[in-house]
């Protein structure tokens, strides 16, 4: 048997007083509740929202161009060429870009300044011979891609690339393309293209941007002593920045059919191009 305890009249008074209703003026209202209620799912939208804002801006990336001085191509002087990453259009006509190909075009306003009358020339002979195009700016898109060998082209996505890592040639291969902003266009070359210059494989190499048109070669362009003097390479410095650096001898294709390849020389051109990647915050 448990023992019996008795409850004294304090206690019994204590539990009395806890189970009355409180006074009106100490009920809780459900308005006050209500309200915070509301500010709490206000502020978890607001920073669901900024949130959004935040990375959306801070995957959004402003890519802009820097062209050293002192090389046969360099900027119009108007200062980096910037494009905005999520933008699907020319940025005051300009378009950087990684997708297939690392790719860089000013078309317009933005131009290059490139001074063929100072580069040196050879021709089919590898006789030095005075440059068929005029120093001045001209409009300029440049591909880069790796060649995995033979014809097949590889993809380079700087954006993937490991800080330090490094193609060059013969890996690293390049396509300039030269456009004459003075130039009508014709039928036959809406473009204005003034010249292609490049290196290739036997057999010839597709351009990139006239309807794929293919340019047949019957030997590697250009000849193994004029590769023995070029370099060309591409490098990821730092975790925003790129440096593509040529100083080679190029085939360059030109003419008035420029697409069957009728007249060719070859062309050293110096370049420092440098990417930089900075989010918007």
């Amino acid at each position: 048997m448990g023992k019996k305890v008795e409850i004294g009249s304090n206690a019994y008074y204590e539990a009395s007083r806890l189970s009355r209703p409180l006074p009106s003026d100490l009920t809780i209202s459900p308005k006050p509740m209500r309200k915070r209620a509301i500010l709490i799912v206000v502020l978890i939208i607001m920073a669901v929202i900024i949130g959004g804002i935040y990375y959306y801006f801070h995957n959004t990336f402003i890519l802009s161009v820097s062209i050293a001085d002192g090389k046969i191509i360099t900027s119009d002087g108007g200062g980096p060429y910037q494009h905005w990453s999520r933008s699907n259009y020319y940025d005051n006509g300009v378009w950087i870009s990684s997708e297939f190909y690392l790719n860089f075009w000013a078309i317009g306003p933005r131009l290059v300044r490139v001074s063929f009358m100072d580069a040196q020339w050879k021709d089919v002979h590898l006789k030095f011979m005075p440059s068929p195009f005029l120093s001045k700016n001209y409009e300029i898109n440049i591909f880069a891609w790796e060649n995995n060998g033979d014809l097949s082209y590889g993809y380079i996505d700087p954006f993937k690339m490991d800080v330090g890592e490094k193609f060059t040639l013969p890996n690293l291969q390049i396509q300039i393309f030269f456009f004459d902003p003075d130039m009508n266009a014709t039928p036959s070359n809406p473009y204005r293209v003034v010249s292609i210059n490049t290196i290739h494989a036997i057999g010839g190499f597709l351009t990139q941007s006239q309807n794929n048109t293919w340019i047949n070669s019957t030997t590697r362009e250009p000849p193994q002593s004029l590769r023995d003097e070029s370099s060309i390479t591409l490098i990821r410095t730092s975790e925003d920045i790129w440096e593509l650096n040529v100083n080679a001898w190029l085939v360059s294709y030109y003419g008035l059919n420029l697409y069957s390849g009728n007249q060719k020389a070859y062309v050293k051109l110096t370049l420092r191009l440098t990417i930089n990647k900075k989010s918007m915050i």
